[in-house]
Formats: C-alpha cells, sequence, structure tokens
C-alpha cells in the first residue's frame, strides 16, 4: 500500500493523519525564545522535526551500517555453530572478537535524577504499547507469582505427569512440586539461611520474630544469615529484600499448594518490572501514520 504523504516543509512529507492529530495537539502551546513568549504553530513543530532529520541522519545511516556490519560475521557464526560454540564462554568471547561486546569500564555514578527507581535499583523496565489497554493495566501491576511464571513456563518439562493441566482440567501437583525443586534452590543463593536449606523449612515463625524457621530434621532455629535481608510481615506471609527489590512469601498451611509445600508457602510474589514505559512508538501495533495518530489523541 502505498502512502500519500503531504509535503510540511521543505525537506519533509508526513502521513496526513499524522498531521491532522499533531496539529491540533501542539495549536495553542506557548512557547519561550529569547525571553519571548507566542503561541506555537504547527508549523513550528514540522521546522523543528526538520532541522532534527537532517541534523541526525547521517549518524543513524552510520550506525545502522556499523549494525549490518557487525550482524552479518555473527549470523556467520551462529549459523555454522555446534553445541561447543554456543556455550556461554565460547559465544561471549567471539562476540567480543568481533567488537560486539565492549570492554568493561569504570563504575559510573548516574547523576540528576532523585528517583531511587532509575538510579538505585537494579531491575528491569517494563515497556507496553500505549493502544494495548489490557497490556497497560497487566503491566502496571509491578507485583508477579514466581511460581506461577515458573508453572506455566517450558523451564519445567511436561514430562513423566508433569503436564500443566491434567486430563481433568486444574492445578497438576506433580508439576507444582518440581517448580519448588526448581524456585527453592533460588531462594538459597539470595536469602542464605544460618542452617539449612529452603527446602526444609518445616515452618516460619511467629510474626513477633524479626525472621525464623524450624528446620526438618533439626531441634535448630534457622536465621537469614544476612539479617537486614528481613524487612517485615504480611498478615499471611514474610517479606525480604535483595539489591533494593522485593520478595513476598505467602503462607497458607489450609492453601492449595501450602498445605503441603515446604514451609506452607502458598506463593512467592516478586517485584519484578521497576518502571512501566508506555511506548507510543511500539514496533508492532503502532507502525502507520493513522495508528501513530491514534496513540498522539490518547
Amino acid at each position: 500500500m502505498s502512502l500519500k504523504l503531504r509535503k510540511v516543509s521543505e525537506d519533509l512529507e508526513v502521513h496526513p493523519a499524522l498531521i491532522e492529530a499533531t496539529n491540533n495537539i501542539v495549536s495553542g502551546v506557548e512557547i519561550k525564545r529569547d525571553g519571548e513568549s507566542r503561541q506555537m504553530t504547527p508549523q513550528d513543530l514540522w521546522d523543528a522535526m526538520e532541522h532534527l532529520g537532517m541534523k541526525f541522519c547521517g549518524l543513524n545511516a552510520a550506525l545502522l551500517k556499523s549494525r549490518a556490519e557487525r550482524q552479518e560475521p555473527i549470523d556467520k557464526y551462529l549459523s555454522g555453530a555446534d553445541a561447543e560454540k554456543l556455550k556461554p564462554t565460547a559465544l561471549h568471547t567471539e562476540l567480543k572478537r568481533l567488537g560486539y561486546v565492549e570492554e568493561d569500564v569504570d563504575p559510573v555514578q548516574i547523576v540528576g535524577t532523585k528517583e531511587p527507581d532509575i538510579a538505585l535499583v537494579p531491575g528491569p523496565q517494563c515497556v507496553l504499547p500505549m493502544t494495548n489497554r489490557r497490556f497497560a493495566t497487566r503491566g502496571a501491576a509491578r507485583w508477579q507469582s514466581l511460581l506461577d511464571s515458573v508453572y506455566g513456563s517450558n523451564l519445567i518439562h511436561e514430562s513423566n505427569g508433569c503436564e500443566m493441566a491434567l486430563p481433568e482440567g486444574g492445578y497438576n501437583p506433580q508439576r507444582g512440586d518440581k517448580v519448588f525443586e526448581f524456585v527453592l534452590p533460588q531462594m538459597d543463593q539470595i536469602f542464605p539461611l544460618t542452617i539449612g536449606n529452603w527446602e526444609d523449612i518445616a515452618q516460619f515463625g511467629k510474626v513477633t520474630n524479626p525472621f525464623s524457621c524450624s528446620i526438618t530434621g533439626s531441634d535448630k532455629t534457622a536465621e537469614l544469615k544476612n539479617p537486614g535481608q528481613f524487612v517485615g510481615h504480611t498478615e499471611n506471609g514474610i517479606i525480604l529484600e535483595k539489591n533494593g527489590l522485593h520478595v513476598i512469601f505467602v503462607v497458607d498451611k489450609a492453601g492449595s499448594i501450602g498445605a503441603t509445600a515446604p514451609g506452607n508457602i502458598q506463593d512467592i510474589l516478586i517485584e519484578s518490572a521497576i518502571t512501566t514505559i508506555m511506548d507510543a512508538e511500539d514496533s508492532t501495533s503502532s507502525v502507520q501514520g493513522d495508528e501513530k495518530a491514534t496513540v498522539y489523541r490518547v
């Protein structure tokens, strides 16, 4: 489909729907320049866009050329690679040789922001298309179930009775056991105990204690090796912290999962997406000019 672009300046053509949407947005906006203020016009926007395009088009072209030059040898290496060449160490060495992976740099310091979620907390950003309300609602949920995520993934093979859903439907406790076998060793690394492992926890201590748990087969009480990781209790759980990110262990002795799980753990909620970016330029849902215009009208 050929797009009927409209000329808005000497070297810039724009989709008509995008012109209409942005013209309505910028009309009446006040701009200040050289100590004087006036009402912004649509032409101000298009002139500025043209200026930026001309300023950076050469740099963008060089970056695209560099990317293509780097991608070709990588594709060649991967297409003929055996299992040994695909191991992380070998792959990292090759990418470094090709100049795709740079040497480590000295420690850097982030300045100019007081937002701890940006400057101090190491964690992922959740990028969502602004045009999908369901995605946006889901993405706003900062907390996700680690058990559900592993249960519904291919981290656990659907073999030997570990299918995601039983023939009669519903939760498969055998697969659930495999989920705990996968997840709890991770907790040993993140929240190590003074004695025993997370899979050995029989019961958590009373909520009046900072953090304690009894260990199966031992008359001793386990605590956190790093007591500073304990944050507090919820009505039915325990909150721990690692690198500024929180984990909630939901405890339910009568729960469908907790009744038979180590420490009666019903669920493990992890603080996943630290920030959520609502993307108005999504590469799948906001491609054509009319699609972008829809986003800008939101």
